[in-house]
């Protein structure tokens, strides 16, 4: 916060910008109160986030419980083998009990079982921050499985520690495994090689851990998504649009203010780069907007949606790895907090449906985040009076991720663009003390020691799932796995307009159709018009104002989400059970009206160009995926 001649300019975290205007005299008052209220030493019982009452119907239903989650594996893994008595690979080891080991990891770790808590101790002393490799998901079937760790204290003199080789040995070789442990070190190799002539980290050398293959995937560290995510806010809040009221005064202010790199008509190392725009007379300046005629190569060089198809690629290669060749995937950075629970938690989305529904998406960002540790207090800057280097919106960038792929795959996510976007703003808002702490230590040595009830930010979503639910959204999804050509992902990336725009300062749909989409649903998908004035008929709803503007669904995908509610709808009237086959016929029937019909509805899709729901379908684990990849 800042004062100007009168005025209070508030920065806000989500990018929001607030103005209040006071008087001259009572300025400074003002300043001293927002800041008493906005910036706080501790965390304490009078923050706001601690104050809800814990709700009954839910309680402590999204924590991550490691020996819950091994009972329920041990009980699916010794199902899929009745007769045989082999003995399960992994095991629940308790050396982390009261977070002796390393304060940022939960108290219970999955180990494998051919490891005493012996070697655990000593391998943990040999990764930053003790952060030694665990288990983080891993299938039923076989051994196929995803780790975590923080990289290894190599340091310039090329450390050892034969305890750690014997871990990733005995992850790499469960069960006589032939394929070793895929490495995934989520840094460049610059960085990576960097840290180990600092002296403090490094990578795993081929030379002493034996058989194992390491990639390094080039995902930016917290400094790079930092100021891309800086870039991105300050572009957004200067974008001139298209406007016939745009004086050449207002051009000329503009044309001074936005000195960006992108509006180049050739490579900025050139001497000769020029604006874009340059070549337009005075009139054609005044009326249009240098930043809107080059929009998407302005958005790309903030890198932001570039470091995004990182993230995507890296958690890609991880699910190729354990789903493709049923590999032991460990995946690190180099404290294993950041970068690391981006990965493992997108490899996750994309090997089971589970973690696609909203309970299963709770109970992934309360493991691979939550519980490991990864510090929301120190990235968020909750109560932060400046903005310190090592504040940076990782989260947030997940979140971006996530919807790219929820955005590009509708039918596999249970929750679309409104549930992320509210889950986005309650990580700054405070309101719940789910993301305040660095670790669950820190959050249990608050709210045990002092009895305070913990009401979850997942009980309130929750609460309101019927208006956060993805109608697209097939249940039968939940059991594929959803591994598309990566190449298909990455040119799907786009900018995740409902978040990142909703303050920006010029608007990126037209505001008369923004008006008819945040209506009752019904007059949406009947496109019933006042045809003298082109209005809508039906009174506008203010509960639906979460609905997403409208870029984000293309017009088949809203006759889709019809059929569906209509499907939904004849099933409860005629008190039976569709099977698939007929819900398809009446899918096809409401996706491709008749000719009558579309001359009625002024967006319908062709029969040509609508995809089926089919098309939309992920690839199970017994699909021929394998066979495709293998042949191209």
């Amino acid at each position: 916060a800042r004062e100007s001649g009168g005025k209070l300019i508030i920065q806000c975290k989500d990018a929001r910008k607030v103005i209040i205007f006071v008087e001259t005299s009572a300025v400074q008052d003002a300043l001293k109160l927002v800041r008493a209220c906005a910036f706080v030493d501790t965390i304490e019982p009078k923050f706001f986030g601690t104050q809800h009452e814990s709700d009954a119907r839910y309680p402590n239903s999204w924590q991550y419980d490691a020996r819950y989650e091994y009972k329920c594996w041990l009980e699916s893994w010794l199902s899929l083998r009745k007769g045989n008595h082999s003995t399960p690979p992994w095991r629940l080891s308790d050396t982390n009990r009261g977070y002796e080991l390393c304060a940022s990891y939960p108290e219970f770790l999955i180990m494998p079982t051919s490891v005493g808590d012996g070697i655990i101790t000593a391998a943990a002393s040999f990764r930053a921050e003790a952060r030694v490799p665990t288990l983080t998901w891993a299938s039923t079937r076989d051994t196929a499985s995803i780790w975590r760790a923080s990289q290894p204290k190599v340091g310039v003199q090329g450390n050892i520690n034969v305890s750690d080789e014997a871990l990733i040995r005995a992850i790499g070789f469960v069960e006589n495994a032939d394929n070793g442990c895929h490495v995934i070190d989520c840094r460049p190799k610059t960085s990576a090689s960097a840290n180990r002539l600092g002296g403090q980290g490094g990578y795993e050398s081929k030379d002493r851990y034996k058989d194992i293959s390491i990639t390094f995937a080039n995902v930016p560290n917290i400094h790079s998504v930092r100021d891309a995510r800086d870039k991105l806010v300050h572009l957004a809040a200067q974008t001139p649009t298209r406007n016939s009221h745009h004086s050449s005064t207002t051009w000329n202010s503009i044309h001074a203010d936005l000195a960006l790199s992108t509006l180049t008509t050739c490579d900025s190392d050139h001497d000769d780069a020029t604006p874009v725009g340059g070549n337009f007379n005075d009139d054609e300046a005044r009326h249009i907007g240098k930043i809107d005629l080059c929009w998407h190569a302005a958005i790309e060089d903030t890198k932001w949606l570039l470091f995004v198809r990182r993230i995507l690629a890296a958690g890609w290669d991880v699910a190729y790895k354990v789903h493709r060749f049923r590999s032991r995937v460990l995946v690190h950075c180099s404290h294993g907090w950041d970068r690391t629970s981006q990965v493992v938690s997108l490899a996750q989305l994309l090997l089971v449906g589970e973690t696609r529904t909203l309970r299963g998406f709770a109970r992934l960002v309360e493991k691979d985040f939550v519980a490991f540790g990864h510090p929301f207090l120190t990235r968020c800057g909750h109560g932060a009076a400046h903005h310190d280097d090592q504040q940076s919106p990782i989260f947030l960038q997940w979140l971006d991720a996530v919807w790219q792929l929820a955005n590009q795959y509708p039918t596999h996510f249970e929750f679309d663009s409104r549930f992320l976007i509210v889950l986005a703003d309650h990580v700054y808002s405070c309101r719940f003390p789910t993301f305040l702490f660095d670790s669950v230590r820190d959050r249990d040595a608050l709210f045990k020691n002092q009895h305070i009830s913990n009401f979850s930010v997942w009980d309130y979503l929750l609460t309101n799932a019927s208006k956060l639910e993805n109608p697209l959204y097939e249940p039968d999804s939940a059991q594929e796995v959803l591994l598309p050509p990566l190449s298909s992902i990455l040119r799907g990336v786009s900018l995740w307009n409902d978040f990142h725009l909703r303050y920006a300062a010029s608007p990126s749909v037209d505001p008369d159709i923004l008006r008819r989409w945040l209506v009752e649903p019904s007059v949406i998908h009947s496109n019933t018009f006042d045809g003298s004035e082109n209005k809508l008929q039906d009174k506008e709803d203010p509960d639906l104002y979460l609905e997403p503007i409208p870029h984000t669904r293309a017009p088949w995908a809203v006759r889709l989400a019809q059929a569906q509610r209509e499907v939904q709808a004849w099933q409860r009237k005629a008190k039976v059970s569709t099977s698939r086959a007929d819900q398809s016929k009446l899918f096809n029937m409401l996706v491709e009206p008749s000719a009558a019909d579309s001359s009625e509805i002024d967006d319908a899709p062709s029969t040509t160009s609508s995809p089926r729901p089919s098309d939309l379908n992920g690839t199970k684990e017994t699909s021929s995926l394998s066979n495709i990849v293998d042949a191209a």
